[in-house]
């Protein structure tokens, strides 16, 4: 997806497709990178939030690459990385109608517990929801946040 005003049209030809397209296709995903490149500078809490929020409004399903190497929101010396937990928070609270600001501050935080505490009250059907709407992430080593989560305590079984 592309960044500024013609994300809105990319969206929303997504979401025609979607609409026009067979039953449970679940083909169709929209892609927007939170990570940098040379031509692409990393998205700020409150694009990202907008970006998620639009996508669950229009319910099209998600992925995000680049960029999610951490468990939570983070300083590297290239910048700053938005965090996998933030970003599952948000695609749940963004289902439940939560407004942008509190997306932004959510995407903003770097304390796992209270972004572990929310995750850890959906219900089944509600996770079902979250995985529909957030279909996948990318980053060059998927095993990165994985391994945070396991020392974190979220995933078992993780080596």
């Amino acid at each position: 997806m592309p960044r500024g005003t013609e994300q809105s049209l990319a969206l929303t030809d997504l979401a025609t497709a979607i609409a026009e397209g067979e039953p449970g296709n679940s083909r169709i995903i929209a892609k927007f990178r939170t990570g940098r490149t040379p031509l692409w500078d990393w998205p700020p809490e409150r694009e990202l939030a907008r970006v998620i929020q639009s996508a669950i409004a229009m319910d099209v399903p998600l992925k995000l690459t680049g960029g999610l190497h951490h468990a939570v929101r983070s300083t590297l010396s290239d910048g700053e990385h938005h965090g996998v937990l933030n970003i599952l928070t948000v695609v749940a609270d963004a289902r439940a109608g939560r407004p942008l600001a509190e997306l932004t501050a959510t995407l903003a935080r770097r304390e796992p517990g209270p972004l572990v505490d929310r995750l850890a009250t959906l219900t089944a059907a509600q996770v079902t929801r979250l995985r529909a709407a957030f279909s996948a992430y990318g980053c060059c080593d998927v095993l990165e946040p994985i391994h945070e989560l396991t020392e974190l305590g979220v995933l078992e079984g993780v080596s």
